[in-house]
């Protein structure tokens, strides 16, 4: 039986199939996400046994962090991940943001949440002229990113310097 990658859809169907093909390692959000939601049947327990036994207590601390989290990170639209960095500053933004350039948001301090970081590898196909052009059309448009697109900038001129 091969892998399946979980996509940004599974969270909204909440289907079993993803779960008969998870990886334990990599979608491991995705299982605590359908463990949270469904709570019995075959593939619960299918899921509970690749997460060792029980849901992980960093994602019942806050379910919606994660949730956001793992449905942001299997986004593979770049024009949706695009929308969504230009809506109003949210956690669904911060990981398409994050999701477009590379860009990690430290966790803030004081959070009760120590886990509470907004870090994603960038999405296939985006190329250091598209982050370029994507953040600054944010500082253009002085979107809700526009400073951290601007540090954005500054990191990938030195990169390109160093």
């Amino acid at each position: 039986m091969g892998r399946r990658k979980i996509t940004g859809e599974d969270y909204e169907l909440v289907s079993s199939y993803p779960v008969i093909h998870a990886d334990p390692e990599k979608d491991r959000i995705y299982l605590n996400y359908f463990v949270y939601r469904t709570g019995s049947g075959r593939a619960y327990e299918h899921a509970l046994k690749l997460l060792g036994g029980e849901p992980d207590p960093w994602f019942l601390e806050d379910p919606d962090y994660w949730t956001e989290c793992g449905r942001t990170e299997c986004e593979q639209d770049i024009g949706h991940l695009r929308e969504t960095a230009f809506s109003d500053r949210s956690m669904a933004s911060c990981f398409a943001f994050c999701r477009l350039t590379g860009y990690s948001f430290p966790p803030p301090e004081c959070d009760a949440y120590s886990h509470r970081i907004y870090s994603c590898e960038p999405v296939e196909g985006m190329n250091p002229e598209m982050i370029r052009e994507f953040c600054g059309e944010m500082i253009e448009k002085e979107g809700p990113f526009a400073e951290e697109a601007k540090e954005v900038l500054k990191k990938l001129q030195s990169d390109q310097n160093g």
